[in-house]
């Protein structure tokens, strides 16, 4: 498993939770050539998906077959549209996990807010108001305020393409089905219920909508069995129309809370790491390495600077010439850890647009020691060997051929676990679980190396370490099968190796 890989299935808990912003912002491109078809009063509530977080339209589907479906959900988008104010609670159930809330909007009056990922360690709040946005990060007392991006879908897309991508779940494949289907009153509400299935894979919607007022009340969705490992259940529940406290839509800034201008943060950045520690060139690319960090558990830290190149086997993702492997020289081995771009996993903010040089992107590479010592005996000097590869894919793609390696002398030891600059590109997110990341990476390790106690070992310390964020049962499982795997024995009894 590449660090890529990684890195986007130790996030694929909260991702699939609050709707990938990353599906959205695809669809944004692919729609962006389209002609607005029409105005609605509710786009911007719409934009709270973009940010990686459920929104109003999940249970609404993309444009039917069905005549009478049609026009059905055509009744739904316009009173939608016409609504002046909105609540949804969005839910999320596993099968190892009770249903609990997974993200809470608020719109009112052009002004929306999103709460996700409450009651963990990634709660944060979006706020967007008149031209601005904010971004509250809670355990890390952080607020970004910028101005309003303007690029998210609710910009060129309509209610129903938005919610045609954000309830598109499980395997994609055949169009989705629809009907509509008479339902009993609710107590003295009249309600109907528009269903959607595939016909080759166990999706299945259903959204219960007022009757009167054609506004959902509430809806639920799957798109796998309940024994893959991806399956969840995705319920909401929405009012319309009831007054949201306008409170709601100015930032709650403690007298603790660091505020932080990003901007500004890239500008101090940018001077600090004018002069590159070396400049590398291999292949047509080329990599700045503007900055190297170490800690004092031998935890390192590289900024590059990178031009990109086209992928000749596919166009849609470029190259760059980054770090791919670290050594120092006493003789000690590190591992990828994470490879990532200011602004944090969930892209909430603009802050990888302000960190540039010229056109050039930043990339962080995050590396930690193979086998960790306590004290960590400082270093001299690191050999990093750089190679041609997409930042971010699974898999990555990788020009062997295209490389380099160069020798940077060992700074002092940073006094904090990460660089002082996490919290100003919005990198904190991914530090939250660098601990259960490069435990994970090591019981990966040894389980190649068929070294099935070890591997167990660090399974088990990432479990550990995933207590805060419940993520445990993953870790044990992967602890308990390399422990199968080693308690397999021949027939002479010598643990097998394969």
């Amino acid at each position: 498993m590449n660090e890529d890989q990684n890195l986007q299935e130790l996030f694929q808990p909260i991702r699939d939770e609050i709707s990938a912003g990353e599906k959205l912002r695809k669809a944004f491109h692919q729609q962006s050539d389209r002609q607005n078809r029409g105005t609605h009063r509710l786009k911007l509530a719409l934009a709270g998906g973009a940010f990686g977080v459920t929104t109003i339209a999940v249970a609404l589907a993309l444009l039917l077959p069905s005549t009478s479906a049609a026009a059905t959900f055509a009744r739904i988008e316009s009173a939608i549209a016409d609504a002046k104010a909105m609540h949804i609670r969005s839910f999320v159930e596993r099968p190892d996990s009770p249903k609990h809330l997974a993200s809470e909007l608020f719109y009112s009056k052009g002004a929306w807010r999103v709460d996700a990922f409450p009651g963990t360690k990634f709660a944060r709040t979006y706020i967007h108001v008149g031209t601005d946005q904010w971004t509250y990060e809670a355990y890390t007392d952080v607020a970004v305020k910028e101005p309003y991006a303007g690029e998210w879908p609710n910009d060129k897309m309509t209610a129903l393409e938005f919610a045609k991508e954000d309830s598109d779940e499980g395997r994609i494949s055949s169009p989705r089905i629809f009907k509509v289907e008479a339902r009993q009153n609710e107590g003295d509400r009249p309600v109907y219920a528009v269903i959607a299935t595939r016909a080759d894979t166990p999706y299945h919607l259903e959204m219960v909508v007022d009757k009167n007022t054609n506004l959902p009340i509430r809806s639920i969705y799957w798109g796998e069995t309940p024994t893959d490992t991806h399956y969840q259940v995705i319920s909401k529940e929405y009012s319309f129309n009831e007054k949201v406290d306008a409170s709601a839509f100015s930032p709650a800034i403690k007298s603790t809370t660091k505020l932080l201008n990003l901007p500004a943060e890239a500008d101090s950045l940018r001077t600090a790491w004018s002069a590159p520690l070396k400049s590398v060139q291999a292949g047509g690319t080329y990599a700045d390495i503007r900055d190297l960090e170490v800690n004092r558990q031998g935890e390192v830290f590289i900024a590059c600077s990178v031009g990109k190149r086209t992928n000749p086997r596919d166009p849609a993702f470029p190259q760059n010439l980054v770090p791919d492997e670290l050594t120092d020289d006493l003789g000690r081995t590190y591992f990828l850890v994470e490879t990532i771009r200011p602004g944090g996993v969930f892209g909430d903010t603009r802050a990888r647009d302000y960190m540039k040089f010229g056109e050039d992107d930043v990339v962080f590479t995050e590396w930690a020691p193979l086998d960790p010592t306590t004290p960590w005996d400082p270093a001299t000097s690191f050999d990093v060997h750089l190679v041609a590869r997409t930042w971010m894919g699974s898999p990555t793609f990788s020009d062997q051929s295209i490389s380099a390696s160069v020798l940077i002398p060992a700074p002092d030891p940073i006094p904090n676990r990460f660089p002082e600059y996490s919290s100003g590109l919005l990198l904190d997110d991914v530090h939250l679980l660098f601990e259960v990341s490069a435990s994970e990476r090591r019981g990966a390790h040894f389980d190649e190396k068929h070294d099935y106690a070890e591997a167990a070992k660090w399974y088990r310390d990432a479990a550990t370490h995933a207590k805060s964020i419940g993520w445990v049962k993953r870790y044990e499982k992967m602890a308990a099968k390399s422990l199968s795997q080693l308690n397999k024995k021949t027939e002479d009894g010598t643990p097998k190796l394969h």
